[in-house]
């Protein structure tokens, strides 16, 4: 019964998560500052694993 409540309340954020971007997805704004967030996620990741240089 746990699990079941569990897996429907991902869902249910799940729903409103989708809804949300696909509101925000809209806005150029957001586009340009989640495009940003993602390259310096990749840089922020591709330093750390290449330390040894």
């Amino acid at each position: 019964m746990i699990i079941l409540d569990f897996m429907e309340t991902v869902s249910k954020w799940g729903d409103q998560l989708k809804t949300w971007l696909s509101e925000a997805f809209k806005n150029p704004l957001f586009l340009l500052v989640f495009f940003g967030a993602g390259i310096l996620l990749f840089k922020v990741v591709y330093d750390a694993l290449n330390k040894q240089r």
